[in-house]
């Protein structure tokens, strides 16, 4: 690796202070001293880029005069020093623009540049690195995660020129799945705007010349990174770039990230193999003026991001792009934040999208969800047995740039989403009462309508004499949310989950919906509501009249698909599947509940390990009852004698806290509770455990309770935190042990079948 390169840094440090500017990874080139940051600016270089010279500027350099306030301010929250003054540059010079400049203009961000290596060939120098978009996309991710891990929440915007866009792109849609690590999800949620500079979206003529390029150094024995530059040729049989036009089209569909486009004016002069622009205008564009705005920098494709003082004209359009997307995480928006505001989202499988295709379909008969999104007008209730897939839908839903689509056929105004899932698991606690519902839906408006903000507060002064939100009761959070919504500049669709799940006054849940539902029916901008439930008896009295669909009339064929997928390895020793035949019958008989289907094939797998024939293992499906309780009770019927009594003490455990265990403390009480030995220090998460019994004890909890217990990793605790040496007992704090289903628990605490 070539040593960091030292660079004077006149507007950031002390006179005389230096910045190393790292080759590949983060380097911070400039910090605020007297306040937090308001923002970060992320910038990431291109192919044969470099983290400082892509954007250092070479040549004719005019006099600067002081620095003048812009809109980036205004908007932003970002202070200009009217006083300050950069050095007069000489007629020719070199300048690194994003520390020399873009401080002395803006002294209220945290300004960070990225290196990696995406050079075709090393030449001389030494071997290429053989990572592709995907990894370049997945270190950067990691490496803003481990740097932002005292400031999440903190807006990012990222400044990208070439292929670093593409890396961009690539880290987003990755963090944008990461729903088991808060820590890796917020760069996703955190990021408010992209500034693309000649980033080839669609692919690059130049990129075949960086083929011939590699394919040349190749021929020479020099070793070479052909994967990258093959990434960027769809000719040469990469589909890399149309899938990641398809991953980032569902977040463009949010409408959340701001783009700003910047394309380059003409091509490389003296080389004719790209006389012609390197990226095109149709390959640098989304081509779509609902998400983004283009420009044009009057320079080349290497030149476009290189500016020698504040009065480039590139440079002005640059202050002018970044100065667009200001959605501050604001005072507000930390006090109504919560820690387990999305912890049973979190926990819910992203299932397979094919399971739910049918929900995309119309009919001739009734209003189906297609049309309720386009036209239609109330509430949409999605009813379903207990373990149909309600949850899992609703957050497909929630989540899927589709649903977007459907919704903007309906009206001009552009829309957000927000959505809040009740949590069986919280007991009466804020994620699961009325409380949390109001804190989270008014928390997801204001992030995703920051304009909102001041009303909000300002409707809170004149109406309860205060502004202060950690302390607001039920009715003041109510009245907030609903002015917020009356207040709203654009549509909003809101997906409640889990209504049967609510521990509270089910009246008091009703009136709040109604309110939500009644008060905006006047205005100019459309209000809708997606709820979720078992269909309980005053839930289906209430609710009836509603548009929707029960989730077990749908789910045939997504169970089948499901069975398939789920079991397609398990194979006879003739290489048959096994369950090919078995498909449609398990389908059938778990008259579509998900949860049963999963039961049921667990019970098959037992049966074919122990070499059952498949007409045995047809038995064996007939034999386990349809009413997921009964089926409850037969696991544990099945059990041997130490087993269920070993079983019965952990889920009676698990059932009776105040709250979720962690994996080390139901070790501990389950060692308490059957009188073995036990050490005080044991819950000392600083004494380490013996290595691997933590582990040992984790497969044991899952066999001995039949698949009712599910392990999962807690919400916003980072496991990269923890040291290799540590991964047998501090990293097991961070695993919690939980119901399978809300049903589990009544039959437990019924004492039937334990």
């Amino acid at each position: 690796m070539a040593s960091p390169l030292p660079i004077a840094n006149q507007a950031a440090r002390e006179p005389g202070g230096l910045v190393q500017v790292e080759k590949l990874g983060l380097t911070v080139l400039y910090e605020p001293k007297r306040n937090a940051p308001k923002a970060d600016v992320v910038f990431v270089h291109g192919l044969q880029g470099h983290p400082q010279r892509t954007w250092r500027y070479k040549g004719t350099v005019a006099k600067t005069t002081a620095v003048h306030e812009n809109s980036l301010s205004k908007i932003m929250g970002l202070t200009s020093n009217p006083n300050r003054r950069l050095k007069d540059m000489t007629t020719t010079g070199v300048v690194y623009w994003p520390l020399e400049l873009l401080p002395g203009t803006h002294e209220d961000i945290r300004i960070l540049t990225y290196g990696y290596d995406s050079h075709v060939s090393h030449w001389f120098t030494g071997p290429a690195n053989k990572m592709t978009i995907a990894t370049h996309g997945r270190s950067l991710l990691n490496d803003l995660a481990r740097e932002r891990q005292d400031s999440r929440g903190r807006p990012m915007i990222f400044v990208a020129h070439s292929l670093g866009g593409l890396v961009v792109k690539e880290a987003l849609i990755e963090a944008r799945k990461q729903k088991y690590h808060n820590h890796l999800n917020e760069i996703y949620s955190s990021c408010e705007a992209i500034i693309f500079f000649g980033t080839p979206h669609r692919g690059s003529g130049a990129a075949k010349w960086a083929v011939l390029l590699g394919n040349i150094a190749s021929a020479a024995q020099f070793d070479t990174n052909i994967g990258i530059a093959r990434d960027l040729d769809p000719s040469g049989g990469s589909d890399k770039l149309e899938e990641l036009r398809r991953d980032f089209n569902d977040i463009l569909e949010e409408g959340k990230i701001k783009i700003h486009t910047f394309q380059e004016a003409f091509g490389i002069a003296g080389l004719k193999i790209v006389s012609s622009k390197i990226v095109p205008d149709e390959s640098s564009s989304f081509d779509s003026r609902k998400f983004e705005i283009v420009d044009t920098i009057n320079a080349n494709h290497m030149d476009m991001c290189r500016f020698g003082s504040i009065d480039d004209v590139g440079y002005k359009k640059f202050v002018g792009a970044l100065a667009k997307p200001p959605r501050m995480f604001s005072e507000l928006s930390r006090r109504l934040d919560f820690a387990e505001r999305q912890a049973r989202e979190h926990q819910l499988s992203s299932g397979d999208r094919a399971t739910f295709d049918w929900i995309w379909s119309t009919s001739s008969s009734g209003t189906t969800f297609v049309d309720w999104l386009s036209s239609g007008q109330g509430l949409f209730w999605i009813s379903g047995k207990p373990g149909s897939g309600k949850s899992t839908l609703m957050s497909y839903l929630a989540g899927d740039g589709k649903t977007l689509s459907f919704l903007r056929k309906s009206t001009k105004l552009p829309w957000t989403i927000i959505r809040f899932f009740f949590d069986f698991r919280a007991g009466k606690g804020t994620a699961n009462n009325l409380e949390g519902l109001l804190r989270t839906l008014l928390f997801q408006l204001v992030q995703n309508v920051p304009e909102l903000t001041t009303r909000v507060l300002e409707f809170a002064k004149d109406r309860f004499g205060e502004s202060q939100v950690l302390d607001w009761p039920e009715t003041k959070l109510r009245q907030s949310l609903l002015e917020g919504l009356r207040a709203c500049p654009c549509n909003v669709c809101i997906f409640v989950d889990g209504l049967d799940e609510y521990e509270g006054n089910m009246l008091d849940l009703f009136k709040v919906l109604a309110d939500i539902d009644d008060s905006c029916g006047s205005l100019s901008h459309v209000v809708k509501l997606c709820l979720a439930s078992r269909p309980e008896p005053l839930l289906t009295a209430t609710l009836q009249e509603s548009a929707g669909f029960r989730m077990q009339d749908h789910n045939f064929k997504g169970i089948q698909e499901y069975v398939h997928s789920t079991l397609k390895y398990i194979r006879t020793a003739k290489g048959d599947d096994v369950f090919t035949n078995l498909s449609s019958e398990i389908a059938e008989r778990s008259e579509g509940v998900f949860l049963w289907a999963r039961l049921a094939m667990n019970d098959l797998i037992d049966g074919h390990v122990t070499g059952d024939t498949q007409g045995e293992l047809l038995e064996r499906l007939k034999r386990v009852p349809r009413e997921l309780h009964d089926v409850y009770s037969r696991i544990f019927i099945r059990l041997p004698g130490t087993l269920k009594e070993e079983a019965n003490t952990i889920l009676l455990l698990v059932c009776g806290a105040k709250r979720t265990l962690r994996l080390r403390e139901l070790y501990i009480a389950v060692k308490i509770a059957r009188k073995e030995d036990h050490h005080d220090d044991d819950d000392d998460e600083h004494v380490g455990l013996p290595p691997g019994l933590l582990k040992a004890f984790r497969r044991r909890v899952l066999a001995k309770t039949g698949g009712l217990l599910e392990i999962v990793h807690r919400n916003g605790v980072k496991a990269s935190s923890f040291t290799h040496d540590a991964s047998d007992n501090l990293l097991e704090w961070v695993w919690e042990v939980k119901l399978i289903h809300e049903t589990v628990r009544p039959f437990i605490e019924s004492n039937q079948g334990v």
